[in-house]
């Protein structure tokens, strides 16, 4: 359960329910019929299980498939995912201030790495208040933003768990990306009727957004149309706690192993990374347009895609950091909570030849050419 309070059960259904942090869903136990917050939805069985009409504007249709003791939503985006997050393998956690080798080859395989509990709790209690002091935008389900405010910007650099994990993983020493020393902010608001269309969605299906690699063009961003500022590691700290069982609490989602993918895409596409990147420059393409025309331009459908890198919304208390690879896919999930979720995130680079800084391509290609331990 999302939290100590019981569900109402609706008084027709004796199957599976559960809550996910004020949305109540009911399934009755033959698969027949769905209850969400005590409205019953439309359903038409399938071969393959319950064809559901959520009871939101806008929202598409949904199958349940009952498996074991779960219940599976399959969307339209064949996307598939439990009530209940996919959970990080133990070798993907830090609890010390050094990597073991298990969490090195987790790093490689996969792409990120998260230390627990690694923020400085002083800085992290300043940038806790002043994120508090930020209002919500009327109609909007996420905001991002940057700030130069000490708490922030030094939040990971005078944390000493993070920052001797940085340095093992880069071991020739690494620098911030903004030489204004700007560190970015995004928070993701709490269930409005405004978000409920977006609520079964792909859990990296944010109503801003879906999967994208930093540093890509977009008329907000700031990052220079034809090109990819990329970067070393991302490294993101958690401000609230996204540890209720759901994959639908503003969580920062990543796609698993997904750097290693792109970096072969990358290599087999025509042109290399300047043709990919120059394609914003042909077409209006969003960042994830991009991301899905880069592999299936080289023989990989989304689809397939999909499968074989899953999407894992990472679960995590605040003040735990998350080292990510540049090349690893990701997004934000939806927040069904009533709470406001935030996470910094301050961009880093290994030290790159003169004039690569802000695009050193072949990092790109090669995805273990800055981690000089891989």
């Amino acid at each position: 359960m999302a939290d100590d309070k019981e569900p109402t059960r609706h008084p027709d259904c004796s199957g599976t329910w559960g809550k996910r942090d004020g949305l109540v869903i009911n399934v009755s136990a033959d698969m027949r019929v769905v209850w969400v917050n005590g409205e019953k939805c439309k359903g038409e069985p399938t071969a393959s299980g319950l064809k559901v009409q959520w009871p939101w504007p806008g929202c598409p249709p949904s199958v349940l498939v009952r498996v074991n003791d779960s219940i599976l939503i399959e969307h339209d985006q064949p996307a598939f995912y439990k009530l209940r997050s996919p959970k990080v393998a133990v070798e993907g956690y830090v609890n010390e201030g050094h990597l073991s080798p298990e969490n090195k080859e987790f790093f490689r395989k996969k792409g990120f790495i998260v230390v627990k509990k690694g923020a400085n709790q002083i800085l992290l209690r300043e940038a806790q208040a002043l994120v508090a002091q930020h209002k919500e935008k009327p109609g909007a389900h996420s905001r991002s933003w940057t700030s130069s405010e000490a708490c922030v910007v030094n939040l990971v650099r005078e944390s000493d768990r993070v920052t001797d994990i940085l340095q093992e993983l880069l071991e020739k020493g690494y620098q911030m990306t903004f030489e204004s020393s700007n560190a970015q902010i995004t928070s993701v608001y709490g269930l409005h009727d405004s978000h409920t269309e977006a609520i079964f969605a792909n859990p990296c299906r944010n109503p801003n957004g879906g999967e994208h690699l930093d540093g890509m063009h977009t008329n907000y961003n700031g990052c220079k149309r034809g090109q990819i500022t990329n970067f070393t590691c991302l490294v993101g700290v958690a401000l609230d706690d996204t540890t209720a069982e759901g994959p639908m609490h503003g969580n920062l989602c990543v796609y698993e192993g997904s750097h290693l993918a792109v970096a072969q895409a990358l290599r087999a596409y025509e042109g290399g990374v300047d043709a990919w990147a120059r394609l914003d420059e042909i077409e209006e393409l969003t960042p994830t347009d991009r991301m899905h025309r880069l592999f299936e331009d080289t023989g990989t459908p989304w689809k397939q895609f999909e499968k074989e890198y899953p999407v894992t919304p990472l679960c995590l208390s605040a003040g735990d950091t998350v080292i990510m690879h540049h090349g690893v896919l990701h997004g934000v999930a939806p927040n069904c909570c009533p709470y406001t979720r935030s996470m910094t995130y301050t961009r880093y680079y290994a030290p790159r030849p003169e004039g690569k800084r802000d695009c050193f391509y072949e990092a790109m290609l090669n995805p273990v050419l800055e981690f000089s331990y891989l």
